[in-house]
């Protein structure tokens, strides 16, 4: 099973960027905020800004200092769009306009002929269900 997952570009509701259209350009020399390297939403987004520019990112332990370091202000995140829902719906965080070139895929295998343990087999029936919603 396959998902294509959407990366959120956010900052606070007060930021600059908020509400018109962002290139890639603009990002660049921007305050960056992320967690550690190897996460892939974090390395597409480097590998991107980092084709006009070198970037510096301030690193967080976990998405939610990451969130709430944005939603302070203090710069611009690219997490999980599932992470942010709740932010984005309160209003605390903005989506910033910038269309990355890039997507992420989310993926789920597991060996065939084996059968899953119960709570292995409700999680799979929860993934399929949401990607069938989201389709």
């Amino acid at each position: 099973m396959t998902r294509f997952s959407a990366a959120e570009r956010v900052a606070s509701a007060a930021s600059p960027m908020s509400g018109k259209p962002v290139g890639t350009a603009d990002l660049v020399g921007q305050p960056l905020l992320a967690t550690e390297p190897g996460c892939a939403y974090r390395d597409l987004f480097e590998r991107e800004l980092t084709s006009l520019a070198p970037v510096d990112f301030m690193e967080f332990g976990t998405i939610e200092a990451t969130k709430r370091a944005a939603a302070a202000g203090l710069g611009i995140s690219p997490p999980p769009e599932v992470t942010v829902a709740a932010e984005l719906a309160e209003g605390s965080l903005v989506r910033l306009r910038w269309e990355p070139p890039f997507t992420i895929r989310t993926q789920l295998a597991w060996r065939a002929g084996k059968r899953l343990p119960a709570h292995a087999r409700l999680f799979v029936a929860q993934a399929r269900r949401l990607v069938a919603e989201e389709a």
